[in-house]
């Protein structure tokens, strides 16, 4: 009943035509295209990869394996928790006192076992999914329209900002944004990446809208607000950039040269300041280490001080006591792991059955996870894999990479965004105006920066895929942008 009243209330509102100067059927077609994506998406995980049931238990909904429903049934465990107490819940939402999650959330994935706070993304996506837990009441359906609804009016708000930027017609960058599969499907979920596409569009539409300055627009400032909430670091890599480039206007000097410039004076200090250097290689190398955990999948085991790892092949026979202690027998070959050493571990046999040894992390391998060059927290290591990093962040998964038949779909559809990014680039390369030249900079440095960042950090073909968008929305929005004004045969198209 809720579903159906918010899907009326959406159709109004589309039928006003107060939201864009699209025809109001499109926009109800296109929404009725996301969520067939969205329902596409939910049999994908349930069906196809999942074991076609859901499980009813401590996290409500829960799906066997895949973020999709964790997400789902965790958000719905933080929503009881206002039932019990309103004034834990609220504490517990706005990252007031975490102490309580042991007591509430002690069995979730996605709070209890990651670094707590109001910055933490996937504790901000249990979040917003609790919230409209409240207005469906657990309707997954309800979840699919407002999460749809979102992108869609984010999409529409920078479509009409970017027109005048644009040689193509607002009619194509709407579709394009829209059915791009990657895209499509991503978006559709109740996950991250929706509110984090939303956040992009409505930050540069805010940027390319001619009437208004962006400081001045209240799309910039919830743009800016859900790329913090949901994937902080690609603000974090777009912001310097852009800041750069106000600079560069005010001193008046040209950007790539004032870039070069900047560049070779953060890169000097990096590599002078050793404080500064291991800083920014631990950082990077100890997310590769958890990634890398999770994504080899098989188990770790927790004695005293000690953490050891057992393969996926071997973990049968350990005995599982209850899922917090499992019983390990005598000559179980393991691997001891230290911190930030993510290969080779060093061989460790268990000399004696012990029946006390507790779950550390539990997760299957990974369907496309390979072992990337370890970075080990050394910088020279980190320097060397750059190239190696960006390439299979921005190309792979190929067709010679594991994966199966998914991995194959997404290369195909790389190669057909990369030439027509190249054949945006070479029509607008005579029309494009300095401002757009800059601009084009600062998005395709933006993109460079998540590639590598990516590459270094992500061991597994299916996470890259989803991890990249932001980078490839950077590009294609990039090699669309041209301040030329179109004819009226183009208007037409």
């Amino acid at each position: 009943m809720i579903a159906l009243f918010l899907f009326l209330l959406f159709a109004f509102l589309c039928w006003k035509k107060r939201i864009s100067s699209f025809n109001r059927f499109e926009l109800l077609f296109a929404f009725g295209v996301k969520l067939l994506f969205s329902f596409g998406y939910f049999y994908y995980y349930v069906y196809v990869v999942g074991n076609g049931q859901l499980e009813a238990g401590n996290h409500s909904v829960l799906l066997v394996n895949g973020d999709f429903y964790t997400f789902f049934g965790e958000a719905k465990e933080l929503h009881d928790v206002f039932y019990t107490s309103p004034t834990d819940f609220f504490k517990l939402f706005f990252g007031l006192d975490d102490s309580l999650a042991p007591k509430y959330l002690e069995y979730t994935e996605h709070w209890t076992h990651l670094k707590p706070g109001i910055m933490n993304d996937s504790q901000n996506v249990m979040r917003v999914n609790a919230l409209i837990y409240f207005i469906g009441g657990g309707s997954l359906v309800v979840h699919f329209i407002l999460v749809n609804a979102v992108v869609l009016f984010s999409t529409v708000y920078f479509v009409n900002s970017f027109e005048k930027r644009t040689t193509y017609s607002k009619r194509f960058v709407f579709w394009l944004l829209l059915l791009i599969p990657s895209f499509a499907f991503s978006n559709a979920s109740i996950i991250k990446e929706p509110f984090l596409f939303s956040g992009i569009l409505l930050m540069l539409g805010a940027v390319f809208n001619s009437n208004k300055r962006a400081i001045f627009q209240w799309q910039f400032y919830i743009g800016i607000l859900l790329m913090v909430m949901f994937k902080a670091y690609v603000l974090l890599f777009f912001v310097p950039l852009a800041a750069l480039y106000l600079v560069s206007r005010a001193i008046k000097i040209r950007l790539i040269y004032f870039v070069i410039s900047s560049f070779l004076v953060v890169s000097s200090v990096l590599f002078f300041s050793v404080k500064t250097r291991n800083l920014v290689t631990q950082t990077i190398s100890d997310k590769q280490y958890d990634f890398m955990n999770v994504g080899r999948g098989g188990v770790h085991l927790l004695r005293q001080d000690s953490l050891f790892y057992v393969s996926e092949s071997l973990k049968k026979r350990i005995t599982f006591k209850n899922e917090f202690f499992v019983e390990v027998p005598k000559n179980l070959r393991a691997n001891y792991v230290q911190s930030g050493s993510v290969y080779p571990f060093e061989n460790y046999v268990f000399k004696q059955t012990d029946s006390s040894v507790a779950i550390f992390y539990i997760n299957p391998r990974a369907n496309s996870f390979f072992e990337s060059t370890p970075i080990q927290r050394s910088f020279s290591n980190l320097v060397k894999t750059a190239p190696e990093a960006f390439l299979r962040a921005a190309i792979c998964p190929t067709f010679m990479d594991v994966g199966g038949w998914k991995m194959k779909i997404h290369f195909i559809e790389t190669l057909f965004l990369y030439g027509f990014i190249f054949y945006s680039f070479i029509r607008n390369r005579k029309s494009a105006t300095q401002t757009d030249r800059s601009l084009q900079f600062i998005l395709i440095g933006s993109a460079v920066l998540l590639f590598l960042l990516i590459g270094w950090t992500t061991p597994v073909f299916g996470a890259i895929v989803r991890y990249r968008l932001p980078a490839i929305l950077f590009l294609l929005i990039a090699s669309m942008l041209c301040a030329v004004p179109k004819t009226k045969s183009e208007e037409r198209k």
